[in-house]
């Protein structure tokens, strides 16, 4: 269209009126941004992307940019070798898992129909188990808050916080959720292996004490067993045979026999994970398959074994609806068949 200072000269002047209104351009509508520790942060020609919001659209991508899981070091294997045959039992104490488990969230993210998103390393691995500050993920949620495009705050495996230190990362998010209202944010209520349902639901409303903005964030429980592989060093992946001294996995002196059982054995180990990175998947699944309008809810999860905790019908109810904080949990529930 001409401008006013054109139609004040003389000339022959065109003017093309639109037929149709303006088109509204598609834009995907789960956009998550993950928030955690990584094995390497630099993109392809070595620039740092520590606290920089990369956008990724692949595990494989990830992979370029951000490395894979950390070994595990503290595996120990038991091999029996008795007349029945050889077997072999691994174990690795909850105290010595790494804490960086992103990598395997975002597998799960993926396999439950996750597309683009984008990825925050706040750090790089220490030394096994790892340790997590809570100012780091605090600086990944404020990094988010200067791109448009994400719509999904997660901070997956954010439970390795103290409960109180986790609800705060979450309640940063929000406030940037309820200040922006273009994003929501997913996250975990915290599941305790000692406590039944009903007392996580009650330890859960009482850490995340906020009474403000909640329909900015949903919260989902329990924890989700996976059928993921863990990466493990064999270098400092200890065995030992019949009881007797232990030795290396790669350890040139062990037995063929023995360390395939090993193997096998370490395959065995499971891999719990909180459900966030889950459900992103899912929102992203859901809105590129039904629509903004279908609830991500009653889908089926993928490379899930299992929860941590069976929820009855009765914990259900108590789960979905509390009188006095108003704070509502989504069930995660396992059903035969």
């Amino acid at each position: 269209m001409p401008s006013l200072t054109d139609l004040r000269t003389p000339g022959v002047y065109v003017q093309e009126l639109p037929s149709f209104p303006p088109s509204v351009a598609q834009v995907a509508t789960a956009i998550p941004a993950f928030i955690w520790y990584t094995e390497t942060a630099a993109d392809s020609v070595g620039n740092s992307l520590h606290l920089v919001p990369t956008r990724i659209t692949s595990l494989l991508e990830y992979q370029g940019y951000f490395g894979g899981a950390q070994n595990e070091e503290k595996i120990t294997v038991a091999v029996t070798d008795a007349a029945a045959g050889i077997s072999a039992v691994a174990t690795l104490a909850a105290a010595d898992k790494s804490k960086y488990a992103l990598y395997y969230a975002m597998q799960l993210f993926f396999a439950n129909g996750g597309g683009p998103c984008y990825v925050v390393s706040v750090g790089t691995y220490a030394a096994v188990p790892g340790a997590i500050a809570k100012a780091d993920l605090g600086a990944g949620v404020t990094a988010v808050a200067a791109y448009d495009e994400p719509t999904l705050l997660v901070v997956p495996e954010g439970p390795g916080l103290s409960g109180t230190d986790y609800y705060d990362v979450m309640n940063t998010a929000i406030d940037q959720c309820a200040n922006l209202q273009d994003r929501f944010t997913i996250m975990d209520a915290i599941y305790d292996a000692s406590k039944t349902t009903d007392e996580n639901m009650t330890q859960f409303r009482g850490d995340f004490a906020r009474t403000d903005s909640l329909n900015y964030a949903a919260a989902y429980y329990p924890y989700l067993t996976t059928s993921l592989t863990l990466r493990y060093q064999e270098s400092k992946t200890m065995v030992s045979v019949n009881g007797g001294t232990q030795a290396a996995l790669n350890d040139a002196s062990l037995k063929k026999a023995y360390y395939y059982a090993a193997l096998d054995a370490i395959a065995k180990l499971v891999i719990t994970l909180a459900p966030a990175a889950a459900m992103a998947g899912v929102y992203a699944s859901v809105d590129a398959s039904r629509g903004v309008w279908k609830a991500p809810a009653n889908v089926s999860l993928r490379a899930v074994t299992g929860t941590t905790d069976f929820i009855t019908d009765d914990e259900n109810g108590n789960m979905n609806i509390d009188a006095a904080t108003g704070k509502s949990v989504n069930a995660i529930r396992a059903f035969t068949g």
